[in-house]
């Protein structure tokens, strides 16, 4: 079984999650999607570990076109809702529009290049409801996209391309002197599907394809699997992990929340 279909076969009966961690904050973003007309969006304290369900969207939120900003107050996400597609920019960790662009393409979202400004992907000002004015667009750096937007904020936060062919592109992430964390993003029509992951010690490989989102943050290796949010420290010279559950998000359903703005 290669590692499309076993993660595949995996993964269907559990909700789905992918996290933004900003790089000079402690305060994340989580999205869980489950089922597919729903996406569930959640802060998490990284000091203490205190996951809040925050606001729920009858629709999708495509995670692989989202960014936070450095500081952690914005994000910005592409969202498709009854067949329409949008970007928008709200105050994380919430999903209430601050600045609201209906997309050109199907893919629209964007990147942050600074706390302040903000690249956009697939779409121009003219289709805009509203932009607002404590954010400024950074027409400048749109060349950063050109590999999109997951490519870049990847690159952004530290990782760098190790190997990339049409259907898979592979990412790493030095955690220590002797251990690399890789990040395996499969393609569709160079777009990103899914991603799965591997701790490399030397020669030894140790596939992590249940792991669907995973970073390294103050020392902390952080992942999501079978739809539950853990961590765990690095053991010396060592890939094996004493994980601690931080949050299950199985049980958890669409509910009505407004944002407080």
């Amino acid at each position: 079984m290669d590692s499309m279909t076993q993660y595949g076969f995996h993964q269907n009966n559990f909700a789905k999650i992918f996290i933004l961690v900003p790089s000079d904050s402690n305060q994340a973003l989580i999205l869980r999607r489950g089922p597919t007309t729903s996406v569930g969006v959640y802060s998490w304290d990284l000091t203490n570990d205190q996951v809040i369900e925050r606001q729920w969207l009858k629709g999708r939120i495509y995670e692989y076109l989202c960014d936070i900003s450095p500081n952690g107050k914005y994000f910005i996400y592409s969202a498709n809702k009854k067949g329409t597609g949008y970007t928008v920019i709200s105050r994380a960790p919430w999903i209430k529009a601050i600045s609201f662009w209906r997309n050109l393409g199907w893919r629209g979202g964007g990147i942050f290049t600074s706390n302040k400004k903000y690249v956009l992907m697939d779409t121009d000002d003219h289709f805009a409801k509203f932009i607002s004015k404590d954010l400024i667009q950074d027409r400048s750096s749109w060349y950063l996209c050109n590999d999109g937007i997951y490519h870049a904020r990847l690159v952004k936060n530290g990782w760098s391309l190790k190997t990339r062919t049409k259907s898979r592109v592979t990412y790493r992430k030095p955690l220590s002197v002797s251990v690399v964390l890789e990040k395996v993003v499969v393609n569709s029509y160079n777009f990103p599907r899914f991603e799965f992951h591997r701790l490399v010690l030397s020669d030894q490989v140790e596939e992590k394809i249940e792991w669907h989102w995973s970073d390294w943050k103050d020392g902390w290796l952080l992942w999501a699997e079978k739809g539950r949010l853990y961590r765990s420290q690095l053991p010396e010279n060592s890939i094996t992990l004493d994980g601690k559950l931080v949050y299950d998000f199985n049980s958890d359903k669409f509910r009505e929340k407004s944002a407080p703005y």
